[in-house]
């Protein structure tokens, strides 16, 4: 499965191997706890998204253990392993979540996400990824979204040639990867 032994397979967390979204699950589980959460993560967002995500993580108690994982994302990467793959996750949420729920399901060899100052996402991701992994180094998997530095229509097929060779450039190995949007689930 690993098409190369030398690629890293890079893996997102939202919507990719969750089927929800770390700041929605942060976001409610913070409002369970104190009702000011809402008021409170509007002054953390003055300070940016990735701010917002830090005070989020600090303010819910989110258990890994209780998220939705995709089945068969853990598969493919398990797999991945197996063939002699090294794995990691890159997401832009939370370096803190992304530490937990990468210790919970035990799949992935490193761990990459925002840090408080940082929002590990678009075009901040890409060039994170291009200069860690190289821009040869790594196979990409997460679903389509605008958080993505490239999506799989633009590296598969590509309506903007631009786009498509910046992709392509920077992971030549970006693997499709549709599922259904993430779920927001309210837990009560």
């Amino acid at each position: 499965m690993a098409r190369e032994k030398n690629l890293v397979l890079v893996v997102d967390l939202d919507g990719t191997l969750l089927r929800s979204d770390m700041l929605f699950e942060s976001f409610w589980s913070a409002f369970g706890l104190d009702w000011r959460s809402p008021f409170l993560s509007v002054a953390a967002l003055t300070g940016g998204r990735a701010s917002l995500k830090r005070h989020l993580a600090v303010a819910s108690a989110v258990e890994a253990a209780t998220l939705p994982y995709d089945p068969k994302v853990i598969a493919f990467v398990q797999e991945w392993r197996a063939s002699g793959g090294r794995t990691a996750l890159v997401t832009a949420s939370d370096r803190d979540f992304a530490e937990a729920i990468a210790s919970h399901v035990g799949i992935f060899d490193e761990v990459h996400g925002s840090d408080g100052k940082l929002n590990l996402e678009g075009e901040h991701k890409g060039q994170f990824l291009e200069e860690w992994f190289g821009s040869k180094g790594f196979a990409y998997k997460s679903q389509l979204s605008s958080a993505s530095p490239f999506t799989a229509q633009d590296t598969a097929e590509g309506s903007n040639q631009y786009t498509k060779d910046k992709a392509q450039h920077r992971c030549p190995t970006a693997l499709q990867y549709e599922s259904r949007r993430p779920c927001n689930r309210i837990v009560i």
